[in-house]
């Protein structure tokens, strides 16, 4: 499961999806056996999202077999869909699974130490100068610094979902691996790697204060809308105000802000023209490249609605509601982590399938679940 959630490894072949798909297809006798717990009633709101979510994706999918744009348009094909709603379907069940046969700490425990592992083995290749098509062994320099960040909150939400946890000691090594984060983040070169560990790093310290803010699924949601609106914002100020066009260029970012100003004027259009369902989950991006000559929206939400439509971006709304709802105070690194992706939203497309991905082990410290929450231990729901 982790294999197929969290690690893409392509030599530039597509070998990368095949892996997954391989790995996907060894989990459905785990899924059919244990496909039970996806009715649990308890589980029944937020498996609704799920379904929801699912059916916005296969609707992208389906409607763009037959979408032709150009000679040389080459669109992501429409059964990548197909494999990531049965990817977010087995997830679901297995961290169910994981809930009901009392198995969250062991799990996230090998999780945790399979991206450890990961991390290790590609900054063993990174520091001695081996070269991958998309630059790292994970990934390019943004899927490196994500993955570094995400290591550590699988540390502490280890910790958490462990009993004998001591807080102290799990604040410092969560802070170095945070630290360790940032580092990797410079060196790679993504200033949103950097902000976001610095991010996380203020949000953990005063973990108890962050917490009671972004549990609540309405004020993430409005969130969510200021940050997709900061861009515009931000692209109007930068374009009336000479002294911070002086800072951006000065700073050595003003290629990057330029061009997303360029990309904003074009969003609109794009979306016009599929407003409903979307280019195909993955696919706005060969379909901008296309047309307009960049890669992608460099916005999460307006990202998710040239992929999945207007229907993608409710349906994500909607699963972000229910997934926040009446979870426990165990969550916090996870919560931190989701609001950190909503956060660059707002100049990446950090919202999507793996955000979604973190929505669903959410599920583990929903409080009717029967999760306790005095950060320390993890109880498992009886059957209805």
């Amino acid at each position: 499961m982790f294999q197929t959630v969290f690690v893409y490894l392509d030599d530039g072949s597509g070998v990368g999806r095949k892996i997954q798909a391989v790995c996907a297809g060894l989990m459905i006798p785990f899924v059919l056996f244990n496909i039970r717990y996806f009715f649990w009633k308890r589980f029944r709101q937020f498996n609704l999202s799920i379904l929801l979510f699912s059916f916005s994706v296969l609707i992208s999918s389906l409607t763009i077999r037959d979408l032709y744009v150009g000679i040389h348009y080459d669109a992501s094909s429409y059964s990548l869909g197909i494999l990531y709603i049965v990817i977010l379907i087995e997830l679901t069940v297995f961290i169910e699974t994981l809930i009901a046969t009392e198995s969250v700490h062991t799990t996230i425990s090998v999780f945790f130490k399979l991206f450890l592992f990961y991390c290790i083995v590609n900054d063993i290749l990174m520091f001695a100068g081996v070269n991958f098509v998309e630059g790292y062994l994970i990934g390019n320099k943004f899927r490196v610094a994500y993955f570094h960040i995400t290591c550590a909150v699988f540390y502490y939400l280890k910790e958490n979902t462990n009993s004998n946890t001591k807080s102290e000691k799990t604040s410092s090594k969560g802070y170095l691996l945070l630290i360790y984060a940032v580092f990797v983040s410079f060196y790679v070169q993504t200033m949103t790697g950097i902000i976001g560990a610095f991010l996380l790093l203020i949000l953990v310290r005063f973990k108890d204060i962050f917490f009671n803010l972004l549990s609540s699924p309405l004020r993430m949601i409005i969130l969510l809308f200021l940050f997709t609106s900061l861009s515009f914002f931000f692209s109007v100020i930068l374009a009336n105000n000479t002294f911070l066009s002086s800072l951006i260029s000065d700073l050595g970012r003003e290629d990057t802000f330029s061009s997303r100003l360029i990309i904003y004027e074009h969003l609109f259009e794009m979306i016009r023209l599929r407003p409903l369902t979307g280019y195909g989950i993955e696919n706005s991006s060969s379909f901008s490249r296309y047309n307009y000559g960049f890669d992608n929206a460099q916005n999460g939400i307006f990202n998710v609605m040239l992929g999945l439509g207007a229907i993608g971006v409710f349906t994500l709304f909607y699963m972000i509601y229910v997934s926040l709802k009446n979870i426990n105070k165990n969550a916090y690194p996870l919560v931190f982590l989701i609001f950190m992706f909503i956060t660059l939203s707002c100049v990446e497309t950090t919202l999507g399938m793996r955000f979604v991905f973190l929505l669903v082990f959410l599920q583990i410290f929903r409080s009717n679940s029967n999760c306790n929450v005095d950060l320390k231990t993890i109880q498992t729901p009886k059957l209805d």
